[in-house]
């Protein structure tokens, strides 16, 4: 796990909290725009990317194999393509889904993935397309990312980890870990409920150290549920757990110096996730987090 992470959703017009922000970033950020941003994230101290997969990660992916960059780049993809995903099975079209989960890859590939997936919708077991989605885009992924580039984590969409906790989809996750980690990576799961997914996992033996948690960890305890101080507790009790820490500027809230003050008192804490969108903010972000934390 890399200690320092560029999260990309800024820089695809991801905005949960602004979305006119988000518009205008967007309208404004061309993928050659988006590069430099990275290049410039990475000559600063940033180690990896974390982003969520979908037809404008592989966009850029492809862009990224022309980079100037000597280092090494570590890539955290959260799987699957949720609105992909939750279109497909509500509205019962798993037929579009399987497609869209297969394109770029080969004939052999997409006739292996076909046959798995209608296997699970014969189950009626939607929700177990969640591996097929894993394996697919891992695939998609190992063929388009830059040559210097190495998946090191694969993280569960937080959609797809509190849906399962929630549904109380025991074996699931038990076996995402195994299935994930048969991929030689870091099984991982985004929550914004850490207090629940952890006490969950524990009462279903779920091995919990063994697995990356991406979940929002900051001063104002912004989007931490059910408070900071819940979170606090069981963060120091994780032993053995990587943990990454997402929205540490509270979405803005925060300066700089302020929020990584604070996620220095964290025990655990494995990653630090940071979403910007300039090449000067990625140059003075990076550069003190090398400095503060390195």
């Amino acid at each position: 796990m890399d200690k320092f992470l560029l999260g990309t959703n800024p820089l695809l017009g991801v905005d949960h909290m602004d979305r006119a922000r988000a518009r205008t970033r967007r309208s404004t950020l061309d993928l050659q725009a988006i590069v430099r941003i990275i290049e410039t994230s990475l000559r600063a101290g940033a180690q990896g990317l974390t982003f969520t997969v979908g037809p404008d990660i592989y966009s850029l992916l492809v862009a990224m194999k022309g980079m100037d960059v000597e280092s090494a780049i570590g890539l955290y993809p959260l799987v699957p393509d949720v609105q992909t995903f939750r279109a497909a099975i509500a509205e019962g079209k798993f037929l579009t889904l399987a497609e869209k989960l297969t394109k770029g890859l080969s004939l052999i590939e997409k006739t292996a993935a076909f046959v798995r997936g209608g296997v699970m919708m014969a189950k009626g077991d939607p929700i177990r397309l969640i591996e097929l989605s894993v394996d697919m885009e891992l695939k998609k992924l190992t063929k388009l990312k830059p040559p210097r580039a190495t998946i090191k984590a694969v993280f569960i969409h937080e959609i797809m980890t509190d849906m399962a906790i929630t549904l109380n989809a025991e074996s699931l996750m038990k076996d995402l870990v195994i299935y994930i980690s048969n991929f030689g990576v870091v099984p991982g799961f985004v929550t914004r409920n850490l207090c629940r997914f952890v006490e969950v996992c524990r009462g279903w033996g779920v091995p919990i150290e063994r697995v990356a948690i991406m979940t929002p960890i900051n001063k104002l305890g912004f989007q931490m549920t059910p408070s900071r101080e819940a979170c606090e507790v069981v963060l120091n009790e994780l032993n053995g757990t990587k943990i990454v820490a997402m929205s540490p500027l509270a979405g803005g809230r925060l300066g700089l110096e302020d929020g990584i003050s604070y996620l220095k008192s964290i025990h655990n804490l494995a990653s630090i996730a940071i979403g910007l969108s300039s090449e000067v903010h990625a140059r003075e972000t990076f550069e003190y987090l090398r400095k503060a934390m390195g």
